[in-house]
């Protein structure tokens, strides 16, 4: 498994697309973290009024870190959508499936991969806010706490752009696919339907709802619960299509 995800690891790297996904993420974080820093420069005065004002490391949380994670519904089915796609395209993955690794293995190997390189983009956008440090108090434990629920939608997000990466042999279908799916689990519940009950199912199920107590350093067990079963259950799906590709494959023979 290891084996497979250092090969994910460094295919990633070796792709000009994953750079350049790299670098356009790099100038926004940096842009958008110098641009929250500014408003909260300009609003400290009425900040300073208020009974329980946000400090900065809260405020920067909110403001910064909690809108890139909607950015890893489009950044993280680019960077799956390759990932089984190439290689039914290819025939390389009829290799893979002979060589001595379970199938299993092959998916999450392929998972932590991708994985891998997601968490350590966003170990970048971290270090941003960190820099405070050098000139005020930050708040560490809502920083990291921030960074678990980022590190918790990009392993959905890396997930469902696997899922659908094996089911089609077009990088392009899997990439709309996946972020199609990811966008309507992070809107779902925003809009006002008739029956109450309907409305907090919708809003149980939408990704965006979970993800509030993370970026307040308020983290319940119903959050973790929600992103550690959708994103089993998309790597569960990926292994049975891998399965299943095993099982034609040998009915083939």
């Amino acid at each position: 498994m290891l084996t497979i995800a250092a090969r994910e690891f460094n295919a990633l790297f070796r792709s000009p697309l994953a750079w350049i996904i790299a670098a356009i993420l790099q100038i926004f974080f940096a842009w958008y973290f110098l641009s929250t820093l500014e408003q909260y420069i300009l609003i400290q005065d009425k900040l300073a009024l208020q009974d329980h004002p946000p400090g900065i490391t809260a405020f920067v949380t909110f403001r910064y870190l909690a809108p890139c994670s909607a950015l890893l519904l489009i950044i993280c089915p680019l960077l799956t959508m390759r990932s089984y796609a190439d290689e039914y395209r290819q025939g390389t993955f009829t290799l893979l499936r002979t060589a001595p690794v379970s199938n299993s293995a092959i998916v999450m190997g392929k998972f932590f991969g991708v994985y891998a390189f997601v968490a350590l983009l966003l170990c970048l956008a971290l270090l941003m806010p960190l820099c405070l440090v050098y000139i005020t108090n930050v708040d560490f434990a809502t920083l990291l706490w921030s960074l678990a629920g980022l590190l918790a939608v990009a392993a959905l997000c890396t997930s469902a752009g696997m899922l659908f990466s094996s089911l089609t042999r077009h990088t392009l279908v899997a990439a709309i696919a996946s972020s199609t799916l990811l966008i309507i689990l992070w809107v779902i519940g925003k809009h006002a339907v008739s029956s109450p009950v309907i409305q907090q199912a919708l809003g149980t199920l939408a990704t965006s709802s979970h993800l509030g107590s993370f970026f307040q350093g308020l983290v319940s067990s119903r959050d973790i619960v929600y992103f550690v079963l959708l994103t089993s259950l998309f790597i569960g799906l990926t292994m049975i299509r891998v399965n299943n590709l095993g099982w034609q494959g040998s009915q083939g023979r």
